[in-house]
């Protein structure tokens, strides 16, 4: 989940191990709390670094991928 002070642009890039982007979404986000679906159909098991960037929200995680 996540959570804006305003409506907004936003997008999260999935990156490998190695920094490279798998993966770019790009969306809006409106006032409050917001969930976000990703779409990790694609995506090989393993670890990921999920990364956020709007406006007046950022963050980082982790993501683990088990098939």
């Amino acid at each position: 989940n996540v959570v804006s002070s305003q409506k907004t642009t936003a997008s999260i890039g999935i990156y490998n191990a190695y920094g490279i982007v798998l993966n770019k979404f790009t969306f809006q986000l409106n006032a409050g709390e917001n969930i976000i679906p990703l779409d990790i159909s694609g995506l090989a098991a393993g670890i990921y670094h999920v990364q956020l960037m709007a406006i007046d929200v950022r963050g980082s995680a982790r993501m683990m991928v088990i098939k």
